[in-house]
C-alpha cells in the first residue's frame, strides 16, 4: 500500500477505537497480532448509511454520463481488476 508501519498502526488504532476491528494474538507467533473485523451488524449498517449517499451519487449522477455499452466495458474492467487483486492477495497469503 505504500504506507509506513506507523501509519498502518494508526489506521488500525482508529478502527479498533471505533469498534470496527479488534487485535487478536496470533496463536502461532506471540510477537504478532491478527487484525479482525468485529462481526457486528450495527457497525455494517452504520457504514452502509455513511456510504449510501456516495453510492446513490454513482447511480444517479455518474452512471448517467455513460452509455450502456460503456457501462458494460467499465463493469468488465472493474471485475477483471478485482479478480487480479484477489489473485495477488492469495499469493501474498501463501508467502507467509
Amino acid at each position: 500500500m505504500g504506507i509506513t508501519t506507523g501509519a498502518a498502526t494508526g489506521v488500525i488504532d482508529r478502527l479498533v477505537q471505533i469498534g470496527v476491528a479488534q487485535r487478536v494474538p496470533d496463536p502461532k507467533d506471540r510477537r504478532r497480532v491478527i487484525v479482525k473485523l468485529v462481526p457486528d451488524a450495527a457497525i455494517f449498517e452504520t457504514m452502509r448509511a455513511v456510504f449510501a449517499p456516495y453510492m446513490e451519487g454513482i447511480s444517479a449522477e455518474l452512471a448517467t454520463h455513460y452509455s450502456e455499452t460503456e457501462l458494460a466495458l467499465l463493469s468488465d474492467f472493474m471485475q477483471r481488476m478485482t479478480e487480479m487483486l484477489n489473485v495477488q492477495v492469495s499469493h501474498l497469503h501463501t508467502q507467509r
